[in-house]
C-alpha cells in the first residue's frame, strides 16, 4: 500500500519534477491553496505534507500545519534563511529540501517516513505501555515555550518565567554560572545576555528532566546519567566550536537528550532497570553483553528507540529525535542529519571513556571520516574538557 503525500505548491515545473521522482513509490495529491489543502486533509489519510516556502508564506499555512501535528511535514525552499531554521527548530517541519530538489528529495522523503514508521510502531508503546501514560512537560514550561515561538513581547515572556519560581531559579543559575558569569538577579537581564534561543533550549531541557522523579534510593543511578548527558553535550559544543562551524540551534540539546530513554526506563521501572544496570556493571570485558541487548530482552525495546519515540511525542526537532534513535548506529541509511548524529556518537564515546562507562557501539573511525576530524583533534577537545 502506497503512502499518501500532499504536495502544496503552485509552481507547475516543481510539481511535475517532484511527481516524476516520487509517483512510483507514493500516491500524490496536489493543492495550490489553503482551502484545497484543508479539503484533502479532511478527506484523505495523508502520511506526509510537502510544501514550498512561498506557498507557506502566501497561503498562511502555519495554522493548518500546526492543526495536523501528527502528519510528517517537509519543506521545499530555494535557500535556507533564519525563518526556515526557526521552523525546523520548532518542529513545524522535519526537514528542508533545497533546490535542485531532484538531488535529494527522494532520499529525504523515504528516510523520514521510514524513521517515523519505525518509531510509531514500537512494540513497547503499542503493547507494553500506553502512550497516554507518558509524562508530559509542565504546563507553565509549555506556556513559556509557546510565547517564545510566537515571538511574544519580551515582557510577556519574563512575566511567564517569573510566575514559575523553579524556572526563574534555573535561568538565573545558568546566567550566573562560570560559563556566562553575568552575576545578576534580574530575569530580564539574564534573558538579554543568554538570548531567547538559549532560554528556549534551557526551558525544554528543564521540562524534560523535571518530568522524572529522582527518588532518594535511585539517585545514585540517576546522577551518573545526568553527568553523562551534560558532559556529552559539552563535548558536542566543543566539537562544533573547534571545527569553526556555527552550532545549529537544533543541535544545542542533542547531546543532552541523546540518552533520555535510559532516564525514562529508570524512572518507570526503577528496580528492574537498576538490576539491569548492575548486571552490565558487573560483567567482564569478555562477556558478550551490552546495555541495549539487555533492554531489548527485558522491555522489547532499547533506550535509543524509546528516546526517539519520547522526543517525537514531545514534538522536539526531528534532528534531535534522529540523534536519540541513531546515536549508537550513526551509519544507518535512514539518517538525514549525518553530521549531528556522528558528532553526538563521537562525543558519547569520549564521554564514556572519561567516565569509565562501558560502551560497545564504537564507530569512531567512520565518524571521524564523515566529520573530517581525527584522534588528535579529539584529544585537544578532551584537554579543554578537563
Amino acid at each position: 500500500m502506497y503512502n499518501k503525500l500532499l504536495l502544496i505548491c503552485n509552481e507547475e515545473l516543481e510539481i511535475e519534477g517532484i511527481n516524476i521522482i516520487l509517483s512510483q513509490k507514493y500516491e500524490i495529491f496536489y493543492a495550490d491553496t489553503y482551502d484545497k489543502a484543508l479539503e484533502i486533509l479532511n478527506e484523505k489519510y495523508i502520511d506526509m505534507v510537502i510544501f514550498d516556502y512561498d506557498s507557506y508564506i502566501n497561503n498562511n499555512l502555519d495554522s493548518l500545519l500546526r492543526n495536523y501535528s501528527n502528519i510528517v511535514k517537509i519543506m521545499l525552499a530555494d535557500e535556507e534563511n533564519q525563518r526556515i531554521m526557526k521552523m525546523i527548530g520548532r518542529n513545524i517541519c522535519k526537514a528542508c529540501v533545497l533546490k535542485p530538489f531532484e538531488r535529494n528529495i527522494e532520499s529525504i522523503v523515504d528516510n523520514t517516513l521510514n524513521t517515523m514508521d519505525y518509531i510509531k510502531n514500537l512494540y513497547f508503546f503499542t503493547e507494553f505501555m500506553n502512550p497516554k501514560e507518558i509524562p508530559m512537560p509542565n504546563s507553565s514550561y509549555i506556556r513559556i515555550i509557546n510565547l517564545i515561538d510566537e515571538d511574544a513581547e519580551i515582557d510577556d515572556i519574563i512575566e511567564a518565567i517569573e510566575q514559575d519560581p523553579a524556572m526563574s531559579v534555573k535561568i538565573l543559575r545558568v546566567s550566573n554560572s562560570a560559563y556566562y558569569g553575568i552575576k545578576t538577579s534580574s530575569i530580564k537581564q539574564a534573558l538579554i545576555y543568554l538570548g531567547i534561543a538559549n532560554v528556549r533550549n534551557l526551558v525544554i531541557s528543564a521540562s524534560v528532566f523535571d518530568m522524572f522523579n529522582t527518588s532518594a534510593e535511585s539517585e545514585k543511578f540517576f546522577q551518573p546519567l545526568w553527568q553523562q548527558a551534560y558532559l556529552t553535550n559539552k563535548i558536542v559544543r566543543l566539537i562544533y566550536k573547534n571545527r569553526d562551524k556555527k552550532m545549529p540551534e537544533t543541535a544545542n540539546l542533542a547531546g543532552l537528550l541523546a540518552n533520555v530513554g535510559e532516564i525514562f526506563l529508570l524512572n518507570e521501572f526503577k528496580e528492574k532497570y537498576i538490576d539491569l544496570m548492575e548486571m552490565l556493571k558487573s560483567s567482564s570485558e569478555d562477556d558478550e553483553i551490552d546495555l541495549e541487548s539487555l533492554e531489548n530482552e527485558r522491555f522489547s525495546a532499547n533506550h535509543s528507540e524509546i528516546g526517539g519515540y519520547l522526543l517525537d511525542w514531545w514534538s522536539l526537532p526531528y534532528s534531535i529525535v534522529e540523534t536519540a534513535l541513531y546515536h549508537h548506529d550513526p551509519l544507518n541509511e535512514n539518517i538525514i542529519d549525518n553530521e549531528l548524529v556522528c558528532i553526538v556518537h563521537v562525543a558519547e564515546q569520549y564521554c564514556s571513556q572519561a567516565l569509565n562507562i562501558k560502551n560497545k557501539y564504537n564507530y569512531l573511525e567512520q565518524c571521524f571520516k564523515t566529520l573530517s576530524i581525527d584522534e588528535d583533534f579529539m584529544n585537544t577537545i578532551m584537554e579543554e574538557v578537563q
